[in-house]
């Protein structure tokens, strides 16, 4: 007999998407999350200037923040254990670079409608980033992710490290 994984709520909300290493966006998008929270804090003092650095450092404070998430490097793989539940429904990005991993989408507290339901209209805007410092290096290509509940399973491969004696070959 076959066991059928129960999908559960959280699942059903929520989807992953895997994006193409591209640093440059990514830094494109967290910039323009910030710009987006800082200005929202500048409308919320009345448009009183004078406060942009602290706008800037609190907007910062809010969208990007580290990941908490338990690693375990082994020799041929990095697994992260992560718990979603800080972002609201809707498509998660998950961002993974040799040496970073960076979850982003829509926040948990984005902007509710007149009823207090969930706004269908949740903007890049009302988007944070949750991002992680790998010791090891892994090769973005090979990713795998699994849900328990809100907590998030990233599996990742490590990159292959080059022998150094095959390095001094191809350089001569």
């Amino acid at each position: 007999m076959k066991a059928i994984a129960e999908v559960t709520e959280f699942q059903r909300t929520h989807q992953v998407r895997i994006m193409p290493p591209a640093p440059d966006a990514l830094k494109k998008k967290i910039h323009d999350a910030v710009s987006w929270r800082a200005f929202a804090l500048y409308e919320g003092r009345g448009g009183m200037r004078g406060h942009e650095i602290e706008d800037w450092s609190l907007a910062e404070a809010d969208v990007l923040q580290p990941m908490d998430c338990g690693t375990i490097v082994q020799d041929h793989r990095v697994c992260l254990t992560t718990n979603l539940s800080c972002f609201g429904p809707g498509t998660l990005e998950l961002w993974v670079e040799p040496h970073r991993v960076t979850v982003c989408g829509p926040a948990a507290s984005a902007k509710l409608d007149r009823t207090g339901e969930k706004s269908s209209q949740i903007t890049r805007k009302d988007w944070i980033f949750r991002s992680h410092e790998l010791s090891a290096e892994v090769d973005p290509a090979a990713v795998t992710v699994r849900f328990n509940g809100p907590a998030m399973h990233i599996l990742l491969q490590r990159a292959v490290a080059v022998p150094r004696h095959a390095e001094l070959v191809h350089a001569a």
